[in-house]
């Protein structure tokens, strides 16, 4: 794999993840809260919520980071 390429999946994946992101904050949340469920477990959920966008913002700025790492890199070929 060239590393415009291995550079281009990475992109793809930091799009998905931020499409990721913007389904939990907005879809998601418009079900939970049309739910009808007691409070308690809509807390639950919007803790579980919470940390599904940390971990998807905390997987986007490794993705960057090393999109960064490969641009930079002399390597122009990345092999399995």
């Amino acid at each position: 794999m060239t590393k415009s390429e291995l550079l281009e999946h990475i992109a793809e994946a930091i799009r998905t993840e931020e499409s990721a992101t913007q389904v939990y904050l907005t879809h998601i949340h418009a079900i939970i809260e049309r739910s009808g469920l007691p409070d308690d477990a809509t807390a639950r959920l919007r803790k579980t919520m919470a940390a599904l966008i940390a971990a998807n913002t905390n997987h986007i700025g490794r993705l960057q980071q090393q999109a960064e790492r490969i641009a930079e890199a002399p390597c122009h070929v990345y092999e399995e």
